[in-house]
């Protein structure tokens, strides 16, 4: 099945990939419905009106092997952001493969509030890679968010057992480059132990969106933000959160890192899309 074309709103034909919506994701972007409500009534989601139509909505970016439908701005959160956070817009997604036979298990997108798009893409200098400069955005405080989409059924533990995975591997890493301090790695493994016991029995049907918000938690009395914390929402609730310490070396953090990591990084695609967002010329 080929690719779905995306048009820009002047019917101009564009790339089927991320970066092709019509507008950078720099620009001044479209007009598009309040965050406060659902892009599409119940009755007509993204994949019902892109197929009695014939085209996606301008709204709707398809992720190409797998034609899933992402909206280009989260919908309003359950979790709480803080005041002055911007919508949280695309920047680049793709799919999550598995074993030599690359069965793919899931799309992955990457939000981030757009007040900070043009700061992502000049933090840590022209050289910087993407893990540094995602590191960079995470450090000072900016929301984003990941949304995790299955292409088959599955069930929360599948999906927790990857997450503690990928941390886990973080956690190897830095303690073996000797960067980590033993309260670090106490408080760290701590926050995995939190992120285990938050995730319930159950499945998560195909096509059914897992958002993993991160936020900087705001210390009480005070003015300045702390690390960042990670909430887990599905169905519109928030089912689970993993607060963040005094340290940067944080569970929500670090797994945002593990999908852009200079090695190993948990999906390629979704890496090589959101570089070629922010790399352009």
């Amino acid at each position: 099945m080929p690719p779905h074309f995306l048009f820009d709103q002047l019917g101009h034909h564009v790339s089927p990939h991320i970066q092709s919506l019509g507008h950078s994701i720099l620009s001044t972007p479209p007009e598009v419905p309040s965050p406060q409500g659902p892009i599409f009534s119940e009755e007509q989601r993204p994949s019902d009106r892109i197929q009695k139509e014939g085209q996606p909505s301008s709204n709707v970016v398809l992720e190409p092997s797998t034609s899933q439908p992402l909206p280009l701005y989260l919908e309003a959160t359950a979790t709480n952001l803080p005041p002055g956070t911007g919508r949280l817009k695309l920047v680049g997604l793709g799919v999550r493969t598995v074993s030599f036979l690359r069965v793919r298990v899931y799309v992955a997108a990457f939000y981030c509030d757009e007040n900070h798009l043009e700061r992502l893409s000049v933090a840590g200098g022209p050289d910087a890679s993407l893990e540094k400069k995602v590191k960079e955005l995470a450090d000072s405080g900016v929301t984003c968010a990941l949304r995790i989409v299955p292409v088959r059924s599955t069930d929360f533990a599948h999906l927790r057992d990857g997450f503690v995975r990928a941390l886990q591997a973080r956690l190897k890493l830095a303690i073996k480059s000797g960067s980590l301090a033993n309260e670090s790695e106490a408080s760290f493994s701590k926050g995995i132990q939190d992120l285990k016991s938050s995730f319930p029995k159950g499945s998560v049907p195909k096509g059914e969106a897992l958002d993993l918000v991160m936020t900087p938690a705001l210390s009480a009395g005070q003015s300045h933000t702390r690390p960042l914390e990670l909430t887990f929402e599905f169905r519109g609730k928030v089912f689970g959160r993993v607060e963040s310490g005094q340290d940067s070396f944080t569970v929500a953090r670090e797994l945002l890192l593990a999908y852009f990591s200079e090695r190993g990084e948990i999906s390629t695609p979704l890496k090589k899309s959101v570089e070629e967002n922010i790399f352009k010329k």
